[in-house]
């Protein structure tokens, strides 16, 4: 049965647009053909700097010291403009912002003498938890996340009351907030209220829509409701901690109802929750008004700690949420007012199954259900198996409302745990200069954020100066490694212009859409050879399957799951890639493809449990991240030197998306992700490097672009030496010419920023926070290369301004698609031409080749997702938000959900 889309939000989102026309540069869109024809020149250098105050960067770009201000900003921004800048502008519409309210949901506080189990990943514990309760630091001070209630003196403060530790305190909330205010008052119209972790704007929320409209949940306040459970939960704590002797009161102070606690001991203080609130944005008015709220009609006290992103974000993503923080003045975080940016659009369903397991499925996301095992986590094993299945698992064409259903009940468990409370998606404009940027496709929901728009750009010398916003100066928010950094929007769209894809998502219809790879799939019951391989992280080396099998090596990833199939895969993917070179110099060859997913089965699994060794190798958060992805690779065959065979469980209901979710590509070289390894084991110099900076462990992120001279220390090191991850691969690697390579690039440049996509950093200038970008010489596409998939399928998404140009010369516009290689030894036909035709040969196997555009299937055994038009620009196929399809890029599923 199909549900109504309702897409009344996006028609406002026009309408406001419309209105403000007379003052605001016209978005008019261009004709298809004019579309189809780039106009200017390809950037040969591109200028990032950062500005401090968000008015300062639109007059800039208005004034032509800058070409585009790479932040959204609502329409409000834009009102104190003088005219005659504004007519310099073009305004480029995004609808990919959103804010929610992140809950420390920290509850480990346990009664061993009750009967019952606390469940974990990892283990159980004997007893039950006693909701609400949380004893601080307890790593550091018990040595365990978990404290046993009765090892806990009377008189022993350290533990407190953490309102959000219980489920129906945080569900409170939800009815608290007025979302409707928060839209008209402090986005003044520029935003639409937001109940779900689905974009309402997104096809996909006609899912779920009904779902908190079941629960009461709306865009308004309800206060009686929320002071009601509120109410009702305090009782229920009472109920609990009164055999205990802990209490929850109401006093009255200065004429307020406050909350109070009160210990064993007599001791009483007020309920208290710290803050976090980001003061870049609107956050700042929104923190500060649910603040109040909370104070006035629960009686909490709340520590507003306002500080801008480079102050919270390693408290939140980066310790131990029972932990207190020095850098918040020895608290433990209660609330952070969370901001994302979605740098892609989405197939349908995709926005959906992704969004609802990234933002509720406990392990899956970061911040309150966070991915490290080795913290006290927050964790329900229906939901954390539900997460993995819609992040991972296979839905074919006739189990859509199975996924479906699945989004559904995610959905609900989500709002009912409420560990996320979502506020707002914003509606904004990006500033562009018109009388310099000639052309750019940019995301139909996205915006300038998806990294099409500035691979697409145009201007009229081929010159481009880009503004990033930052109120404190501090241009990065992590770390510059390819493992678990570029992890926020500021250093990741400046990533996305160095590094390469093998695929990335269409700015329209959200299809997987080739850059440097094409593919075939074929799906069926398929026979998985015995001698395929996967790399083996207790051996330290590639075995195949016929060995893993024989010798039940259960702890690879998917092996257990290819015993249990019988050998049989669901699919065979054909890749065949497009190589070139690195921007050091040296060349792309399959064995940094192949030694970087080894890397990921090497980090993604703790050998202690096979050896009983400490494992150094390891990082929880790695695992979390990988390890479902792994699984659905059951065997990779070696084709040539430029292709690979990939035999995985995965099905879904376009073969483009099979491709996507076993997709394997590098963004750094081998040579570099070893040195940086080496650096992250070893330690050099006494500093204790990560892979993303810890608060809690004091581990300080290596970072290509700042620690250029230790990574060349480790480089070079590691010459003689033998390389494990391609220890049973017959591939040749020159370790020691690429360290060579590498070291004499970071003493011409000063960092280490190698990559293989059309941009490569040039310079890097910390103090004054600009970058520039040079078009790297050797990239295997042609200069400003746009896929013809982009050219084909617009809606309303290009900005087409030949107007400044003063002749119709152009420079090097490339349209074509990349070029297509023909392998003759293959488990499948691999001519890889790229439209997604699917032909039935028997009724047990589907042999699907893939041509352009991955955006629509003949078969009826496929499902169709070619884009439809709907009312208010938007279309049906669209996918609004977050690029959750997880793509192995060296050490994680690199997701293109940033933080803001």
């Amino acid at each position: 049965m199909k549900r109504a889309v309702k897409h009344r939000s996006i028609v406002a989102f026009f309408v406001i647009s419309l209105f403000l026309l007379p003052t605001i540069a016209s978005l008019t869109p261009a004709a298809a053909q004019q579309a189809n024809q780039p106009v200017g020149q390809p950037p040969v250098e591109i200028v990032f700097k950062s500005v401090t105050d968000q008015t300062a960067g639109i007059i800039q770009v208005a004034k032509g010291d800058a070409d585009v201000f790479l932040w959204s900003q609502p329409l409000s921004n834009y009102k104190n403009v003088p005219k005659d800048l504004m007519n310099n502008l073009a305004l480029i519409p995004s609808g990919s912002v959103f804010v929610d309210i992140a809950l420390n949901p920290a509850s480990n506080v346990y009664d061993s003498k009750k009967p019952g189990v606390v469940q974990l990943k990892d283990r159980n514990i004997t007893g039950q938890r006693i909701p609400g309760l949380v004893y601080l630091n307890a790593d550091k001070v018990t040595g365990s996340n978990w404290v046993g209630i009765n090892k806990v003196a009377p008189n022993d403060h350290n533990i407190k009351f953490n309102p959000w530790g219980y489920w129906k305190i945080r569900l409170a909330l939800e009815y608290l907030i007025d979302r409707n205010f928060i839209v008209q008052s402090i986005y003044q119209g520029s935003a639409v209220p937001m109940l779900t972790a689905l974009l309402p704007t997104h096809g996909d929320y006609g899912f779920v829509q009904d779902i908190p409209e079941s629960m009461g949940i709306s865009a308004a306040a309800d206060v009686q409701k929320a002071v009601k459970l509120f109410n009702q939960a305090i009782d229920e704590l009472n109920k609990t901690y009164q055999q205990y002797g802990y209490k929850l009161y109401y006093k009255t102070v200065n004429g307020k109802k406050v909350l109070y606690f009160k210990y064993p001991d007599g001791y009483e203080e007020p309920v208290t929750v710290n803050f976090l609130i980001r003061i870049e944005d609107e956050r700042l008015q929104i923190g500060r008004q649910i603040a109040k709220w909370i104070e006035d009609y629960f009686g909490i006290k709340v520590n507003r700690i306002e500080r801008e992103r480079s102050v919270v974000t390693p408290v939140v993503y980066g310790q131990n949420p029972i932990d207190t923080s020095k850098t918040l003045g020895n608290v433990m975080w209660s609330m952070y007012t969370e901001g994302w940016v979605s740098t892609g659009e989405e197939p349908a369903y995709w926005h959906g199954r992704g969004s609802a397991a990234f933002f509720y499925a406990p392990l899956l996301g970061y911040g309150p259900n966070h991915r490290v095992t080795s913290w006290w986590y927050f964790y329900n094993p229906w939901a954390y198996e539900l997460g993995k299945k819609l992040f991972f698992g296979a839905y074919t064409p006739d189990q859509k409302q199975q996924l479906i259903n699945d989004i559904r009940a995610m959905v609900k468990w989500g709002l009912e745990q409420s560990i996320r409370v979502f506020i707002a998606q914003s509606l904004q404009y990006f500033a562009v200069n018109k009388n310099r940027v000639t052309y750019s496709i940019y995301g139909a929901i996205s915006g300038l954020w998806t990294p099409w728009a500035l691979r697409t750009i145009r201007t009229v010398d081929g010159k481009l100066t880009i503004l990033e916003y930052s109120s404190q100066g501090a241009l990065f928010m992590s770390a510059w490694n390819p493992v678990l950094g570029f992890n926020d929007i500021y250093s990741n769209v400046i990533w996305n212009l160095i590094h390469d894809f093998s695929m990335y998502n269409h700015p329209v219809t959200g299809m997987p859409t080739p850059l440097r790879a094409t593919w075939d799939v074929k799906i069926g019951n398929i026979t998985v050879p015995e001698d395929a391989m996967v790399y083996d992280p207790v051996a330290n080396k590639w075995i195949t399957i016929g060995e893993a099998i024989a010798e039940n090596k259960t702890y690879i990833p998917g092996v257990s799951d290819l015993i249990e199939s019988g050998g049989k895969a669901k699919a065979v993917v054909v890749f065949n890639y497009k190589l070139g070179k690195w921007h050091d110099g040296s060349k792309m060859t399959l064995a940094d493809i192949l030694g970087s997913l080894a890397f990921d089965y090497e980090w993604a699994f703790n050998d202690t449990k096979v050896t009983g060794k400490p494992d150094p190798y390891y990082d929880p958060e790695i695992d979390s991240a990988v390890t479902p992805a792994l699984a659905n690779i059951f065997g990779i065959k070696i084709i040539n030197d430029t292709a690979v065979a990939i035999y995985t469980p995965y099905v879904d209901v376009d073969p483009a998306l099979i491709a996507s979710q076993v997709d394997i590509w590098p963004t750094v070289p081998l040579h570099l992700l070893l040195a940086m390894e080496k650096a992250v084991v070893e330690d050099p110099g006494g500093t204790n490097y990560g892979w993303t900076t810890r608060e809690a462990t004091h581990e300080r992120a290596i970072d290509m672009l700042k620690d250029g001279k230790v990574i060349k220390q480790m480089a070079l090191e590691l010459k003689g030496s033998k390389v494990v991850y391609l220890n049973g691969l017959n591939l040749p690697f020159n370790l020691d010419e690429r360290v060579e390579y590498l070291a004499k690039f970071i003493d011409t440049y000063g960092h280490a920023v190698v990559s293989n996509g059309p941009y490569m950093v040039v310079s890097y200038n910390p103090s004054a926070n600009e970058l520039v970008l040079k078009a790297f010489k050797d990239y295997p596409l042609p200069r400003g290369y746009i896929p013809k998939q982009l050219l084909e399928v617009t809606h309303n998404n290009v900005f087409y301004n030949p107007a400044p140009l003063k002749t119709t010369t152009q420079g090097t516009t490339a349209t074509a698609t990349t070029a297509t290689t023909t392998t003759t030894t293959t488990p499948t036909a691999t001519t890889t031409t790229m439209t997604t035709t699917t032909q039935t040969t028997k009724p047990a196997t589907t042999t699907t080749q893939t041509t352009a555009p991955p955006t629509q299937t003949t078969s009826a055994a496929a499902t169709s997702t070619a884009a439809a038009t709907k009312p208010g620009g938007i279309s049906a196929g669209t996918a609004a938000a977050i690029v959750i399809i997880i793509i192995l890029i060296v050490a994680g599923a690199n997701l293109a959900l940033r933080r803001k």
